[in-house]
């Protein structure tokens, strides 16, 4: 999820309700969107960040295993 920390719950709501995991919260921050707008990696231009985007990295190799029977389901391998 973008922008963390503004808002309401509506979007975790909507996750829970419909089984989606949550892999990542980026929170509101303005300097991530002034280093994209740039052309450059969070991780590299705001360097507290790179655990968070290494972690999601890791979530997502490891998504057949930590949600098989949605993996399973929607036929991806």
């Amino acid at each position: 999820m973008n922008r963390m920390g503004i808002g309401d719950n509506r979007v975790h709501a909507y996750c829970t309700e419909q089984s989606i995991p949550v892999l990542l919260e980026i929170p509101d921050d303005r300097r991530i969107a002034e280093a994209y707008s740039r052309g450059e990696l969070v991780v590299e231009s705001l360097p507290e960040y790179r655990a968070l985007f290494v972690s999601l990295l890791q979530k997502t190799m490891n998504a057949h295993k930590l949600f098989p029977q949605r993996v399973h389901a929607e036929g991806i391998s």
